[in-house]
């Protein structure tokens, strides 16, 4: 009975179909869980700004968060010292960058509860993988590249004054 099955064309095609669906699913399901990563760490930056962390805990706060993350959640990676500085630079980049732009009316940055002209605004901001994300903030000469980089994998403008205020903010303060 099996030989006749794996013999059969209709049969044959449908594995194929199968497998064809199941790696969409795998693509869709990986692309959802790095938005949903990007934005927790948007909020976390965003939490690090709003409780003026650094002023608020000392000199140490970074890594003293990180040990406390380590040890609440062993079994993730990702929330180093130097990732911590990034996901803050992450919010305040799309800070900067959607500045003048219609804003979020909810608490978090779900595009799936705002009002369409505000989900289509925020939403390019966690469809770029984190490695390209952390590249824009580290990259040379950022203010003239890394605008325009963002921009282009956004699908968003950027204006230039908003780019040089961001670099000038990170030579005044070190990495944002």
């Amino acid at each position: 009975m099996p030989d006749m099955i794996q013999r059969s064309a209709g049969y044959a095609d449908w594995v194929r179909e199968l497998k064809a669906r199941y790696q969409a699913a795998q693509i869709k399901a990986a692309v959802s869980v790095n938005q949903d990563m990007l934005m927790f760490y948007w909020s976390l930056g965003k939490d690090i700004v709003e409780k003026d962390a650094e002023n608020t805990w000392g000199s140490g706060f970074y890594r003293t968060l990180s040990a406390d993350l380590k040890k609440s959640l062993p079994e993730v990676k990702g929330f180093s010292e130097r990732n911590l500085h990034y996901m803050k630079a992450y919010y305040l980049l799309t800070s900067k960058l959607t500045a003048g732009m219609p804003q979020p009316v909810a608490e978090t940055p779900d595009p799936g509860n705002l009002p369409q002209p505000v989900a289509k605004t925020i939403e390019p901001f966690f469809s770029i993988p984190w490695g390209h994300i952390r590249y824009i903030i580290d990259g040379p000469a950022w203010h003239l590249r890394g605008c325009r980089e963002w921009a282009a994998e956004t699908g968003h403008g950027c204006a230039d004054d908003r780019a040089v205020d961001l670099q000038n903010q990170r030579q005044c303060h070190g990495s944002i």
